[in-house]
């Protein structure tokens, strides 16, 4: 499947960056919670390349399996 013209030349890596944490603050906080957040933030600043599904896991809001905690 190929872009459509004029589409963005990024491509979705999967992991968190700080910019998107930062960014998506207040929603990550209402919808998961300060310690999530935090964990976010943790995840985004640490070199380990983590996605937004593994720190939910760690965070016990989602279990592997797609059950919500």
């Amino acid at each position: 499947m190929e872009a459509a013209p004029g589409a963005s030349r990024r491509r979705m890596r999967g992991t968190i960056t700080a910019r998107e944490v930062f960014r998506h603050g207040g929603t990550i906080v209402r919808i998961w919670g300060l310690g999530c957040y935090v964990a976010c933030l943790r995840a985004a600043l640490s070199r380990r390349p983590s996605t937004f599904l593994e720190v939910l896991c760690r965070c016990g809001v989602v279990q592997p399996g797609g059950r919500a905690g």
